[in-house]
């Protein structure tokens, strides 16, 4: 039995300017993006494979969480200007 509760995700282009692409799997979960103190500044209840606009987000380090229902997935990736 291979059961894992986290898997990392690539995302891209990393590091980002204004938009961020999340792999195929993502496709119909619930996506959001996370600062380092854990705080959610972009929350997608349904995702459907659209670019995900990060141009307003500071400077700095980010984290997706992506969750299908059954399994969490998580990306990190590098804002910058």
């Amino acid at each position: 039995l291979n059961f894992s509760v986290t898997t990392e995700v690539q995302l891209y282009p990393n590091p980002a300017k204004d938009f961020i692409y999340l792999p195929q799997s993502a496709q119909n979960a619930k996506v959001q993006v996370l600062d380092v103190q854990g705080r959610i500044l972009l929350n997608i209840d349904s995702y459907k494979g659209e670019k995900l606009d990060v141009s307003r987000l500071s400077n700095g380090w980010y984290m997706i969480q992506i969750n299908n229902g059954n399994r969490i997935k998580t990306g990190k990736f590098i804002k910058i200007n």
